[in-house]
C-alpha cells in the first residue's frame, strides 16, 4: 500500500483508540498526516502519502479508498481519476452492496463508515492485491495496510505460532498473520463492523468462473499485456521504469511499455560472481532492441544479510534482496516514480493453474495417458508418482489411511525435518499443505480452488512487502501480470492453450514473437536464484552458526531441541539438497529476533 495507511473506527460512545497516540507509535515510519477526520469520536485516518488516495461521500456514507484504479477507464488528471473511482466505488456499493465491490477495477483497499448509523464496511480486492489487516482492541476496530502497525499498539501483540509454522513451511494464507489478534481481510472478501461485531462477506471466488474451451491465441495474449500495462500507468506518464531481468516475464512488460511509446529506463540484475543467477546477456539484447537506457546493479557489492539501516527492515518478512532493491528506488526518481515488474508471470503462464487444467481434461476425458503424458510431467519437471498421487488418490483416500502411510513409509510430506512435528499436528499443517485430499472441504473443485488461493499468499506478501520498501523513496510498483482481467482470460481459455505447448510459457513466447529476441524466445533453462541466497548463507556461515546456538524458534517451541542447529550443520554438509528448506527456517529466525530486539521482550505468548 502507498506508504501506512491507518483507521481506527468505534461503534460505541467511547473511543480508546485515538490518532495522535498512534501517530507517536509509529514515527519511525515517516510523518503521518490526517486527511480526513469523519468524526472524531468515532472514525479517522492516519497516511504516509497522500498519493493513490480518494474519498466520497452520499447518503451519509463517508468511502476512503487507496490503491490504483485502472487508468485507462477514467479521465482528466491523476486527482480527478482518482476521485471518478471513489465515487464509482460508491455508486456500487449503495447499487449493489459490497457484491459491488467486485466491480470496482484496479487494485484497492477501501473502508465505507456511516456516522450516524456507526457502521463500517471494509474489503479488499478480489486478487488481495493490496493489504488491509485489522484487530480489534476493546470497544475499537483498528485497520492498516501494515500487520506490524497494528501489532506495536498498546496492548503489544505477540508472535502467533501458527502464522509462524506457517512461514516455516512457506505458506501465508489469509487471514493468518505472524502476529496474535491480528489478521488479514481475505482477497475478494469484505469486513462489517456494528455493534463492536464483525462479519465477513465474500464477494468474489474463483469457484464463480467457469473454465473455458476457446484456444486462447498469441495475439489475444499481446492484447490482453498491452491493456495490463497500460491499465496501471495513468496516460500523462510517458517515463516508466521496468526491472528487467532477461526472463520471459519481465522482458514482456519491458517490451510491451516501450512499444507503448514510453520512455523506458531498465535495472538490470548483474552477477558476476554467480553464472547461474545471470541473464543480462539477455537483457542486454532487449535494451540494445529498443534503445533503452539501463541501469546495471551488480549484487555482488551488496550483502545478502548486511545489517538494515532503515527500520522497515526490521519488519521484513523475506530476507535478502533489500539492499539490492533499494539501488533501484535510489536512482529512480531521476527518470520515473513508477516501476513495472514481471512479478506473477510464473504463476500465470508457467504452472499456478496446470493443476486445474489437468483436472478439467480428466473431468472431460481428454486427458492423454502414457508416454505422452510423462513427456508433459518431465517438460515441466514435475515429480510423476507425486503428482499423480496429489491428482488421482490423494482426494479420495481416508484420513486415517494417509496418516498410516505416512507412518509406515517414515516420511511426512512438506513437513521439514528441523520442524517440530508437535507443532506440525497441533497447528494441522496437513490441511494447509496438501492439496485436494488434506485440504478438502467438499468438492474436488474447491479443494483446487483453496489450494490455489494458498499458492499465491506468498506473491501477494512479496509484493505488499516490495511496495513497502519503495514507498519512503516515493515510488509506486505496478505488477501488470497481476491481473485480474488476465487470470480470467487465462481461466477461462482452453488448457490445451498452455498444456500442449513445446516450451514453458509457450503461449507467452508465441505473443512475443518479433517482439523480443529470439534468443530469448528459445531460451528454456531458467536461472536459480536461490544460488543468491545460497552465496549469502555460506559467505555468512559464522553468523548463523552463532544463531543456531540458542534459536529462538527452539524458545518458542515451534523446533525440536537442537533441530535448527542440526539443519544448519546438514545444510552445510549438503546444501544443493536442503537449502531451500533451510532458507525459510533462516529468515523466520532473524525476524523473530528482529522483532523480540525492536519489542525489547524475552518472552513470547
Amino acid at each position: 500500500m502507498d506508504g501506512l495507511i491507518f483507521c481506527s473506527a468505534n461503534t460505541s460512545d467511547q473511543a480508546q483508540i485515538r490518532l495522535g497516540t498512534v501517530a507517536q507509535r509509529l514515527a519511525h515510519r515517516g510523518p503521518l498526516t490526517q486527511p480526513m477526520t469523519w468524526d472524531s469520536a468515532t472514525c479517522g485516518f492516519l497516511s504516509a502519502d497522500q498519493n493513490g488516495i480518494a474519498q466520497a461521500q452520499r447518503e451519509g456514507w463517508h468511502l476512503f479508498i487507496v490503491g490504483r484504479p485502472n487508468w485507462t477507464e477514467f479521465k482528466g488528471d491523476i486527482r480527478t481519476r482518482l476521485e471518478r473511482w471513489a465515487e464509482r466505488a460508491l455508486d456500487l456499493f449503495l447499487s449493489k452492496g459490497p457484491d459491488g465491490f467486485l466491480l470496482v477495477g484496479g487494485d484497492f483497499a477501501v473502508v465505507l463508515y456511516h456516522p450516524q448509523q456507526k457502521i463500517l464496511w471494509a474489503a479488499r480486492d478480489p486478487l488481495g492485491k493490496k493489504t488491509l489487516a485489522y484487530r480489534q482492541i476493546g470497544p475499537d476496530l483498528v485497520l492498516a495496510s501494515e500487520a506490524q502497525a497494528l501489532a506495536a499498539l498498546s496492548p503489544r501483540s505477540s508472535l502467533n505460532q501458527l502464522g509462524l509454522a506457517l512461514w516455516l513451511v512457506n505458506h501465508y494464507p489469509d487471514p493468518v498473520s505472524q502476529f496474535d489478534n491480528v489478521h488479514y481481510v481475505p482477497p475478494g472478501s469484505a469486513l462489517k463492523w456494528a455493534n463492536q461485531r464483525l462479519a465477513f462477506h465474500t464477494y468474489f471466488r474463483f469457484q464463480d468462473w467457469k473454465m473455458g474451451s476457446k484456444p486462447l491465441s498469441p495475439e489475444r495474449v499481446s492484447e490482453a499485456i498491452f491493456n495490463a500495462v497500460g491499465n496501471r500507468i495513468p496516460p500523462e506518464e510517458n517515463r516508466i521504469c521496468c526491472h528487467l531481468s532477461g526472463g520471459m516475464d519481465s522482458s514482456s512488460v519491458t517490451a510491451t511499455a516501450a512499444l507503448s511509446g514510453l520512455d523506458v529506463r531498465a535495472y538490470q540484475f548483474w552477477f558476476p560472481h554467480l553464472a547461474s543467477c545471470d541473464e543480462t546477456h539477455l537483457s542486454d539484447q532487449v535494451v540494445a532492441q529498443y534503445g533503452l537506457s539501463n541501469f546495471k546493479i551488480d549484487t555482488s557489492q551488496w550483502g545478502l544479510f548486511a545489517e538494515p539501516k532503515d527500520p522497515a527492515f526490521l519488519e521484513n518478512p523475506f530476507f535478502g534482496w533489500d539492499q539490492v532493491d533499494t539501488q533501484v528506488f535510489k536512482d529512480m526518481p531521476q527518470h520515473s516514480l513508477w516501476l513495472l515488474t514481471g512479478q506473477f508471470g510464473d504463476n500465470l503462464w508457467g504452472g499456478w493453474l496446470y493443476p486445474a487444467f489437468w483436472a478439467d481434461r480428466i473431468l472431460k476425458g481428454k486427458l492423454r495417458f502414457g508416454a505422452a503424458l510423462m513427456q508433459d510431467f518431465r517438460k515441466r519437471k514435475v515429480k510423476p508418482a507425486r503428482s499423480l498421487y496429489r491428482l488421482f488418490l490423494a482426494c479420495h483416500l481416508p484420513q486415517s489411511l494417509k496418516l498410516g502411510l505416512r507412518k509406515g513409509l517414515a516420511k511426512t510430506p512438506y513437513c521439514p525435518t528441523y520442524l517440530s512435528k508437535e507443532t506440525y499436528r497441533k497447528y494441522h499443517l496437513d490441511s494447509f499443505l496438501l492439496p485436494a485430499g488434506n485440504a478438502m472441504r467438499g468438492s474436488y473443485w474447491n479443494a483446487l480452488y483453496r489450494q490455489l488461493f494458498v499458492d499465491v499468499g506468498g506473491i501477494r506478501r512479496a509484493i505488499h512487502w516490495y511496495e513497502r520498501l519503495a514507498a519512503p523513496y516515493g515510488v509506486r510498483v505496478e505488477h501488470p501480470f497481476f491481473d485480474l482481467d488476465l487470470v480470467r482470460l487465462v481461466w477461462e481459455s482452453d488448457p490445451s492453450s498452455f498444456l500442449d505447448e513445446p516450451m514453458p510459457k509457450g503461449i507467452l513466447r508465441k505473443a512475443m514473437v518479433n517482439k523480443l529476441p529470439a534468443a530469448l524466445l528459445h531460451q528454456h533453462e531458467k536461472p536459480d536464484l536461490r544460488d543468491f541466497y545460497h552465496a549469502g548463507l555460506l559467505e555468512n556461515r559464522s553468523f548463523f552458526e552463532a544463531m543456531g546456538q540458542l534459536p529462538k524458534l527452539s524458545e518458542l517451541g515451534l523446533l525440536d531441541s537442537n533441530a535448527y542447529l542440526d539443519a544448519l550443520e546438514q545444510y552445510y554438509g549438503q546444501p544443493n539438497t536442503t537449502r531451500s528448506h533451510f532458507m525459510f527456517a533462516a529468515g523466520a529466525e532473524l525476524f523473530v529476533r528482529r522483532h523480540l530486539e525492536a519489542d525489547n521482550k524475552k518472552n513470547v505468548r
